[in-house]
C-alpha cells in the first residue's frame, strides 16, 4: 500500500486555525464551491422547440440552476483513492437523468443519489468506494482502547503527526485510521471558518470516516454525527 502522508494539509490547517480562530461550541458552516456546469449547445431544432414548448422552457430553466452534488463528498472519493491506490489520479464523474444523480469513478458506477441528496446518501456513496478498496488494504484490525476525541488545535495536529509517523513506519492499523478520522473531524468541528478554507479537512474526514465504517461497521456513529453537523 502506498505510504502517503495522512497529514498533507496539516500545515494549512494550522495556519488557518491560527488566523480564523477556534470555537468548539458553534456549528461550522462551510460554503461548498461548485464546479461550473457543462453547457451543451442546443441544435437548431432544439432551439426552435424550446422557444415554443413551455415544458422545454421549464426544463431549461431548471437545468441552468441545478446544483451538482456536494463536491466535498465527491473529492473525498478521490482523496481515499489517492491515499491507498497506486493508480494515476482520476476524477469523479456525475450525470443527472431521471431526477437523480449517477456517481461514477474509474469506470465503476458507485450509485445514485436524489437531486438534493442528504448526508446519508452522499456518505453512502463514499462508503461504497471504501468498500471496494477496503478489502485490498493491509490494514490490521486491533482493539481501540482510546475512545476520546482530540481537542481542536495543537492536540489534534499532534495526533495527525503521530499517525503519519506510524504509517511511515509501516504500522497501518484500524486504530490509526480511526484516530486520524477523529482528529480531522475535531479540527473541522472546532473551526470558526470565516475564510471558508476547511473543505480540504472535510474531504479527508469524510474519506477516513467512510473507511473506518467499512473496516469496522457501525463502530463510529458519534464520528458520523459530528461530521454531519460540521458539514451543515
Amino acid at each position: 500500500m502506498k505510504k502517503k502522508s495522512v497529514i498533507l494539509c496539516h500545515i494549512l490547517a494550522w495556519v488557518t486555525f491560527s488566523l480564523a480562530g477556534c470555537n468548539q461550541t458553534e456549528q461550522v458552516q462551510t460554503r461548498t464551491q461548485r464546479p461550473p456546469r457543462a453547457v451543451t449547445k442546443p441544435t437548431p431544432e432544439q432551439q426552435k422547440k424550446t422557444a415554443t414548448d413551455p415544458e422545454m422552457l421549464l426544463h431549461e430553466f431548471r437545468q441552468s440552476y441545478r446544483l451538482v452534488p456536494d463536491r466535498r463528498f465527491m473529492v473525498a472519493i478521490e482523496e481515499l483513492d489517492g491515499l491507498f491506490s497506486e493508480l494515476p489520479s482520476a476524477k469523479v464523474q456525475t450525470s443527472y437523468t431521471d431526477d437523480q444523480w449517477t456517481i461514477r469513478f474509474r469506470d465503476e458506477t458507485l450509485g445514485t443519489v436524489s437531486e438534493f441528496p442528504r448526508f446519508e446518501e452522499l456518505f453512502g456513496i463514499v462508503r461504497k468506494y471504501a468498500a471496494i478498496i477496503g478489502p485490498k488494504l493491509n490494514i490490521k484490525g486491533d482493539e481501540d482502547a482510546n475512545d476520546i476525541m482530540p481537542t481542536p488545535g495543537i492536540e489534534a495536529l499532534q495526533v495527525l503527526q503521530n499517525v503519519d509517523q506510524e504509517w511511515s513506519n509501516g504500522k497501518q492499523t484500524l486504530t490509526s485510521v480511526r484516530t486520524a478520522a477523529r482528529a480531522y473531524i475535531s479540527l473541522l468541528v472546532g473551526f470558526r471558518d470565516v475564510m471558508e478554507t476547511t473543505d480540504r479537512l472535510a474531504m479527508k474526514a469524510i474519506a477516513l470516516c467512510a473507511l473506518v465504517d467499512v473496516l469496522a461497521p457501525d463502530s463510529c456513529p458519534r464520528e458520523k454525527a459530528l461530521l454531519a453537523r460540521a458539514l451543515g
